[in-house]
Order: structure tokens, then C-alpha cells, then sequence
């Protein structure tokens, strides 16, 4: 069996152009190359794949420059060819690329096919040995018999190579008991890589474990931000042993969008793209016009549609157009500037959405979405096969199409259905009624609002109680209580019939008592309990003053009002006596908390200024006697912003957060990572709610959207979704392999 083997390529950062031009004349004759941009995985060491690459290389290809020569990194790399025994071949960067192929294509024909065998087998036991060594990355008879006689390097590795084919032998005869023994070394891997997870910061020995990891996890996330389909990949073979090593990369793999759909024109690089009504147009530099209709996915190329098409969008007739100005992103209404944004890497051209909330901007090989309103960078759209020269928008805001070179890729912007897309409203909480299919909003305005399925006002009611903050409503569908700037109104669904009530309390939620109508809030009188059945008067129990109109929530597995300062500690309020819950000062959260909610079997999730970052994403567990056991696992995510708004799913498995920024994400209550966007609205998330298979959110801007209720984000899940996409990028011609 004749192995094609890689070459590796070792040169300086500062030669990355030409240095690509060389990979892509030598993957265009055939020779499979290995570049650390594209190939290191992010559960090792970098410099252990480095040397690990070499290894089973057929040889270094040396690209020779003043930059390799003062490069200590590329000195490294030339030692350890050394002390390999690899051999190297030079190059001189700045000569034709194309000189270099007939010189690898001549070396490779004088190789030992013996000896790259034995490489190939040595590769092979290593990606073994990295996953687990699970029985189905074994040899089969077929693969043994072919790699018989194999010439494998001296040394450990010649060690694990001979543990592989023995491993693969002892398969053939005794499977039962080999599969037990992988088993067994698959639990051992994953409460490894958990006990990583949750070491303490004060024990020497794993801080330094915590340490590597966090270089680890920094590598990674260079390796997403150098090449999507690359991460993508490295996600897709990834298993639950590697969740929390991993989680930051896997996470950020999954933010960055790629396309949904793709494809070409003949003839010279595109100028620009127009998206009118159901079609997609494209005018090349020539000035030819092609076309494809908006939803012919299958369709990969375009066809000629005149020189008379639409060269751009007029943004002079639009209230909000954007242009570009010493690298920042200006949106004007008229003269006036509205917003200015400064991306991270420098926009060639940006578009407004026909909505006026989002503005596109396309910077390098990427587009970059940001939310009007606010100013914040919402998503990354990546995966075009080239940088991105100009921008188009969908008429209805949900999907981008950009262009470069030869291409027309299109990226969806939002998922999940919108109900509401009103600016002149500002929300504040969604309440889906149990026991109609009306779906109840508090406005800020102080307004109540039932909406049905497609977003139609079915009744309204205004209340006296100042600007509406928040709302909450009884199980059963009955009663709502909304939480005004001056009052609280407690509302009976049954007749409509309102109850104003003089209290000045938190924006947060009131707590409503399961099964029972008695809800909670926190004011400033103290805290109120409150039968909404009128069957008694008010009670209110003093609190300190750090306590008083903090945010709440009820425990049904305790019976108990659950609250805290700004920060810690947390408190148990029963029969009007405080409780310590945990232990002051062990979480370490710089900011502070804006919202609390507890799942069904007495789960806390605390959510607000320092969601999303190291030590303030957590959870706290009830420990049996009363208090509570933190567990404390979030990776920082890429971008964090104020989160008022949190919910568990309907079985207690993950929590949904909403962010300042649009992003709804979601963790896994178990291990809290990894975290994954899954929609993301325009301005503030201020409010979730999960009804069954549903999910609704509002905004501060004006936005009611519905989507599917998600799946469990573990690893397998995403495994599974980022080999998908890799699958569609394939299928529309954006990635090889």
C-alpha cells in the first residue's frame, strides 16, 4: 500500500502570503501539505502538535527569509526536525512557487514506501491514542495486513504504535473484553477531564493544570478566528471527555454563522449584489448582470439577466443609510449621525437593513452585524471562500448575501419566528398563558398586551401604576402582576378585573408561588406577600436595606423566598428569618446580579452584570442541609454584555439567558459549558419565557419572537451540528475535503 504522506511547511508568520501560494500550487499537484493554521487540533499543547506533525511528515519544507531566520519559533522547529532525524528540503520565499513542486514531487518519488507506511501507521496511533483509543478507531484484519512490515521511527511513539496493533489484534479475538476495557478508559478520561473542570484555584498542583488549559483553550479560539471550517471540523470530533478543555472553542465555533447558501457567476469577479424581491442580482466588473432566484438552493450558478439589472441600493431615499469613515461604521438619518461603530478589523462597506435595526458591515472574509439601537456587534458571519466586497440584505432582515470574487454566499441573520417587530413599543416581560393561547405582555408604557400565535392584539388593558417594569403570572393562567414605576396592579384574567396597590417594588419578577395564588415581590417596604385571590390582606416583612427591591424568586422544593444584594451572599427568607446560602465571598463576581430563578428541583441561577464570564455564570445546588453548593464553570464568552433576563427549561436541563446585545444563550445546567447563541434579537433581551416546545422573548426595542424550544447543548449535539454544517459547506463548494 503506497501512503501519501503530508509535507511540512515551516516558515514565518511574516511570509504568510507567498507561503500560500506555495501550499496552494502543491495541493494543486496532488502533494498533501501540512500548515499549523490549518491543521493543529486545539486538546493538545501547540508546539507538542508541532512536533508531533514533524514526526510523521515525510519531510520540512523550509521557506527560507530574513523573517525564518530571526523567527525563534521556526529555530525550534528546525531543531526538533533535527532531533527527529526529518528531512528538509528549502525553498527561497519571494521565487516562484511553482519552482518548488517538481523539487517535493522528485523527493517523494525516492521515499521508502516502507517508511512512510510506518508514518502513516504512527499518525494513524496517535489520533487513536488522542480520542480515548476507542475500539471503532481500531484496525481492522484488512488494515493490519497492510500495514504489516511497517518501518516505524524509534522511540515512545514506536511504543504506542505497537500498542495499537496489538490492541487491534487482541479486538479481532476477545471483543467483549476489550470493549469493557475501553470503556472503562473512557470514564476514567471523562472524570479526568471533569475533575480539570472543577479543581480549586487554591491547590498548586491544579492551578497549574488550569493554567495550560486556559493556553489551550486561547490557541484554540485563534485556530476559529483563522479558519471556521477548521474549527468546525476539530468540533465535529469531539466527545464529552473534552467538554470542558474545549468548551470556549466549541462555543465560539458555533457563534461564527457560516452560509446557507452559495453560488457562482462565469466570467469576471463581481462588482456588486442586489436583493430584489424574490431575486438575487449580480453585476460582474464588466458590467453583466446575473441572476438567481432568492430560494433556489440547489442552484449553484447564476444566469445572465442583461446589462439593464440594478447596479446597487439607493440608500439616499432611505430614513437610515451607513457608510464608512476612518475604519468606523457611521449610520446617519438624513445629516445626522445616529451611531458609530468601530469594528475590531476595518469595513470596506456597510448596509442598513430594510427594518433600520442591524447594520452589515463587511470587513476581510467576514461580515459583521451590529444592532443599530445600541451599537453592539451582534454575530460574525464567516466561511465566505473569499473577503467580502459588498453587502445585500433580504427584504424582511433576516438573511445577508455577500459577494467576492466568482461568489454569492448568503448567511441567516436570525432564527426563530417574529411575532412583534414594533420600535414605538418598549417590552418588558412575556407571560404565555396556560390556559388560552394568548401570549400576555407588560409594555413600558404600562400597558398589558395579549397577543395570539402571529402576533395580533387580542385585548389590551392600561394601568394606573406609572411606567410598566415587569409582570408575572399564577400556573394556572389566572392572575397576572404587573410591577409599575409607582403601583402594582394584580389583575384576574377570569373578569379582567383589576386591583391597584401602592407599592414601589423591583424591576425584577415577582415571585409567584406555585399552585397556590400568593405572589411575592420585593419593595421598598420590605418583602410583600400577596394573596391574589383576595382571601387575605398584604403582609410585608422588613428587610435590611442592602436587601430591599433586589431581585427575588421562590424555591418549591423549600417553600421559600430566595434573595440577595447586589452581589453575595444569598439568603432564605422563611417566617421572615434570614438564611445564609453559601458562603460569602466564594464566588468572586465583580459585578452584580439583576435577576434570580430557580428550577423545579431547587436549582439557583443568578444572572446580570457578570453573566457569561469566569466565576459569574454558576449555579448553586441545594447540599442537603439547607444551604447551597456552587458550581461555577462558564468560559468567558467572546462577547459579554448585561443580562437581566433568565429561565430554565421546562426539565430543569439547561438555563436560556438573554443579553444587553440580542443574544439568547444557553448552558447546560450540569456543566454550564459549553454555551451556544442560538437567536439573537435587536436591542436589550429583557425578558424569556418557555412554554412547552416554545420559547418567547421580548426586547426593549420592540421585539416578540417565538422559537423552537432547544436542544441540550452536550458535545454530541454539537458534534452532530458542526459536522452538518461542514457537510452543507462542502455541498455548496465553499470548503474541500
Amino acid at each position: 500500500m503506497r501512503v501519501a504522506m503530508s509535507i511540512f511547511i515551516s516558515y514565518s508568520r511574516v511570509d504568510q502570503a507567498w507561503v500560500d501560494s506555495l501550499d496552494d500550487a502543491l495541493r494543486a499537484a496532488g502533494i498533501a501539505t501540512w500548515v499549523d493554521r490549518r491543521k493543529i487540533p486545539i486538546a493538545l499543547p501547540w508546539f507538542e502538535e508541532i512536533r508531533d506533525a514533524i514526526e510523521v511528515s515525510s519531510c520540512v519544507l523550509v521557506c527560507h527569509s530574513h523573517g525564518f531566520e530571526s523567527s525563534a519559533h521556526c529555530a525550534a522547529e528546525l531543531s526538533v526536525a533535527a532531533q527527529l532525524g526529518a528531512d528538509t528540503l528549502h525553498v527561497s520565499v519571494g521565487s516562484d512557487p511553482l519552482q518548488a513542486v517538481p523539487t517535493v514531487l522528485s523527493y517523494l518519488r525516492g521515499r521508502s514506501p516502507e517508511l512512510d507506511l510506518g508514518l502513516h501507521l504512527l499518525g494513524t496511533a496517535r489520533t487513536w491514542d488522542r480520542r480515548g483509543r476507542p475500539r471503532r478507531g481500531l484496525l481492522r484484519r484488512r488494515e493490519l495486513r497492510e500495514f504489516r512490515g511497517a518501518d516505524v521511527p524509534a522511540g515512545q511513539r514506536r511504543q504506542l504504535a505497537a500498542t495499537f496493533v496489538a490492541r487491534s489484534k487482541r479486538r479481532l479475538r476477545i471483543r467483549r473484553t476489550v470493549t469493557g476495557a475501553i470503556a472503562l478508559i473512557v470514564v476514567f478520561s471523562a472524570f479526568f477531564s471533569y475533575s480539570l473542570f472543577r479543581v480549586s484555584a487554591d491547590d498548586a498542583a491544579t492551578s497549574g493544570e488550569l493554567a495550560g488549559r486556559l493556553q489551550v483553550q486561547s490557541q484554540g479560539l485563534d485556530l476559529v478566528d483563522d479558519d471556521v471550517y477548521a474549527a468546525l471540523a476539530l468540533t465535529a470530533l469531539l466527545d464529552d471527555t473534552e467538554a470542558a478543555l474545549n468548551a470556549a472553542v466549541i462555543s465560539a465555533a458555533h457563534e461564527a454563522r457560516t452560509p446557507v447558501d452559495a453560488f457562482q457567476v462565469s466570467g469576471e469577479l463581481i462588482d456588486s449584489i442586489i436583493a430584489v424581491d424574490q431575486m438575487v442580482i449580480v453585476r460582474t466588473a464588466d458590467g453583466v448582470a446575473w441572476q438567481r432566484p432568492a430560494d433556489a438552493t440547489n442552484e449553484r450558478f447564476a444566469s445572465l439577466a442583461g446589462e439593464t439589472a440594478p447596479s446597487g441600493i439607493d440608500v439616499t431615499a432611505e430614513p437610515l443609510s451607513a457608510d464608512i469613515r476612518s475604519g468606523a461604521i457611521v449610520v446617519r438619518r438624513q445629516d445626522n449621525t445616529v451611531r458609530t461603530i468601530t469594528p475590531a478589523h476595518s469595513p470596506i462597506v456597510a448596509r442598513v437593513s430594510p427594518d433600520r435595526r442591524m447594520v452589515a458591515a463587511a470587513a476581510l472574509d467576514r461580515v459583521l452585524i451590529y444592532d443599530i439601537e445600541t451599537g453592539h456587534h451582534l454575530i460574525s458571519l464567516r466561511g465566505a471562500p473569499e473577503h467580502v466586497t459588498d453587502l445585500a440584505w433580504s427584504q424582511d432582515s433576516t438573511a445577508v448575501w455577500g459577494t467576492g470574487g466568482s461568489w454569492a454566499v448568503k448567511w441567516i441573520v436570525r432564527t426563530g419566528k417574529v411575532l412583534i417587530d414594533d420600535s414605538t413599543h418598549a417590552f418588558r416581560s412575556v407571560m404565555p398563558s396556560p390556559a388560552t393561547d394568548e401570549i400576555w405582555l407588560v409594555d413600558e408604557s404600562g400597558r398589558l398586551i395579549a397577543v395570539d400565535d402571529d402576533g395580533v392584539v387580542r385585548r389590551e388593558l392600561t394601568l394606573d401604576i406609572g411606567d410598566g417594569l415587569s409582570g408575572a403570572m399564577s400556573d394556572d393562567g389566572r392572575f397576572i402582576v404587573v410591577v409599575g414605576q409607582s403601583a402594582v396592579a394584580v389583575v384576574d384574567l377570569s373578569t379582567e378585573g383589576t386591583e391597584i396597590l401602592d407599592h414601589q417594588c423591583a424591576q425584577s419578577k415577582p415571585a409567584i408561588v406555585v399552585g397556590e395564588p400568593i405572589a411575592y415581590l420585593s419593595c421598598l417596604a420590605g418583602l410583600v406577600r400577596l394573596p391574589l385571590d383576595n382571601t387575605g390582606s398584604a403582609e410585608v416583612t422588613p428587610l435590611p436595606d442592602d436587601l430591599k427591591r433586589q431581585p427575588i424568586a421562590y424555591d418549591p422544593t423549600s417553600g421559600t423566598i430566595v434573595t440577595s444584594a447586589f452581589r453575595e451572599p444569598f439568603y432564605s427568607l422563611d417566617d421572615g428569618e434570614l438564611r445564609p446560602l453559601g458562603t460569602d465571598g466564594e464566588l468572586n463576581c465583580p459585578t452584580y446580579w439583576l435577576n434570580l430563578v430557580i428550577s423545579a428541583n431547587g436549582v439557583l441561577h443568578p444572572s446580570g452584570e457578570g453573566t457569561g464570564r469566569i466565576s459569574c455564570t454558576v449555579t448553586g445546588r441545594p447540599d442537603g442541609s439547607g444551604g447551597l453548593r456552587w458550581q461555577n464553570g462558564a468560559m468567558e464568552r467572546t462577547t459579554t454584555h448585561r443580562s437581566r433576563a433568565s429561565v430554565f427549561s421546562t426539565d430543569g436541563q439547561m438555563i436560556l439567558t438573554g443579553f444587553a446585545d440580542g443574544s439568547i444563550v444557553v448552558w447546560p445546567v450540569e456543566n454550564i459549558t459549553p454555551q451556544v447563541v442560538y437567536v439573537e434579537l435587536s436591542g436589550d433581551v429583557i425578558d424569556i419565557a418557555v412554554d412547552g416546545d416554545f420559547v418567547y422573548a421580548v426586547s426593549r426595542s420592540g421585539m416578540l419572537v417565538k422559537f423552537p424550544t432547544p436542544s441540550l447543548p452536550s458535545n454530541a449535539a454539537l458534534a452532530i451540528e458542526a459536522e452538518n454544517r461542514l457537510a452543507l459547506a462542502r455541498e455548496l463548494g465553499l470548503v474541500e475535503g
